[in-house]
């Protein structure tokens, strides 16, 4: 049932955001990065409102919420967007085998770019199997078919030809599908006008009436560019809804952000507080802000989530007792994820497991 007045959903998706920052007490062994003072956070401040004060509270924190297992990007993402586990979604990381589809050969699943060489079957970043937003780095050595298509302003992309959106790969149903079938929300949009459903620069839009995906954007640092990325699509839309005078606001609008786990795994836990503060939550004050303006923020309701935490990894040698001898050695632990299978010692098939060092 449609209430009389919408109040629109809008998820933002943070990749990496530890749960520390924002849930205090919780004590991780790798150092505590609690933000109790919002100040410094405008943005995600802006929508939590009164934070550490319980008599101001406008938020609820779930503390039983976990991720699944494995908590990897692709993975999680794929759960949240439909509620199933892995076995159900098909996706079970950023990179793994799926023997089951060795035979799909529709020119989607298995459009594996000849010059790497990968195995069929391969469902991996560096096949291109998940096109998305990670590959700028070699815009000399490959083609198209390892981006998703550039959405042009605020232009719906066609999910058609993205292998994540391939429902033989992605098999749970999204709740951007279910929403779809929801005949009172799809006849309230088809006569107010507007979207029902918009995802923005997040890999999945399978059934979202409109998918925005990436365009040309400068930014210095591959990090900054992920991020500036996202904020031009989302800002495209809000210009687009401002513009189409009359319109309705999205029911649920997703919107993803990349550049705080990218940041992470490139340059480690040091640079996380600062990319949080500086990047990812000055883009959200911007966003909310322009909310405020349209007067599209206090009937919403924000779900701040994440896909995972980040844990910064040991690089300087630890001690180790031996309990049956007794005997202490000095090691340096052993964080490389490199695959050294044989056709897999390759640096494009290694190089995102290798990322995983700060995870």
């Amino acid at each position: 049932e449609v209430p009389m007045e919408p109040l629109g959903v809008i998820v933002i998706g943070i990749d990496g955001l530890r749960r520390d920052v924002l849930y205090p007490g919780v004590n991780l062994p790798d150092g505590d990065y609690h933000i109790g003072d919002l100040s410094v956070l405008p943005g995600i401040g802006g929508i939590m409102a009164g934070h550490e004060a319980e008599e101001s509270r406008r938020y609820v924190m779930l503390d039983n919420v976990t991720a699944i297992f494995p908590s990897i990007t692709l993975a999680s993402w794929a759960s949240i967007f439909t509620g199933r586990m892995p076995a159900e979604t098909g996706i079970m990381g950023n990179e793994f085998f799926a023997r089951d589809l060795l035979e799909v050969d529709d020119g989607v699943i298995n459009s594996v770019p000849p010059i790497f060489g990968n195995p069929k079957g391969l469902i991996s970043f560096s096949s291109g199997a998940f096109r998305g937003y990670d590959s700028f780095g070699k815009l000399d050595l490959i083609g198209d078919e390892f981006f998703i298509p550039r959405s042009s302003g605020a232009d719906a992309v066609s999910v058609e030809g993205t292998p994540q959106n391939h429902p033989e790969l992605y098999r749970a149903e999204t709740v951007y599908e279910r929403l779809g079938a929801m005949e009172g929300l799809r006849d309230y949009y088809e006569k107010a006008g507007g979207d029902a459903t918009v995802v923005v620069h997040s890999h999945y839009g399978r059934g979202a009436d409109r998918w925005l995906t990436w365009d040309l954007e400068v930014a210095f640092g591959e990090s900054e560019l992920l991020e500036q990325m996202s904020w031009d699509k989302m800002n495209d839309y809000l210009e687009y809804f401002e513009a189409e005078d009359g319109i309705r606001f999205p029911a649920l609008t997703v919107w993803y952000l990349p550049g705080l786990d990218h940041q992470a795994h490139k340059e480690g836990m040091g640079a996380y507080r600062d990319f949080l503060i500086e990047r990812t939550d000055g883009h959200i004050a911007d966003v909310v802000g322009s909310l405020r303006e349209l007067d599209e923020f206090d009937n919403k309701l924000f779900i701040i989530v994440s896909d995972h935490g980040m844990t910064g990894m040991p690089y300087d040698p630890v001690e180790i007792t031996d309990p049956a001898t007794g005997i202490t050695v000095s090691v340096i632990p052993y964080t490389s994820c490199k695959l050294v299978y044989e056709q897999f010692d390759k640096r494009e098939v290694q190089e995102p497991e290798k990322a995983n060092n700060n995870l």
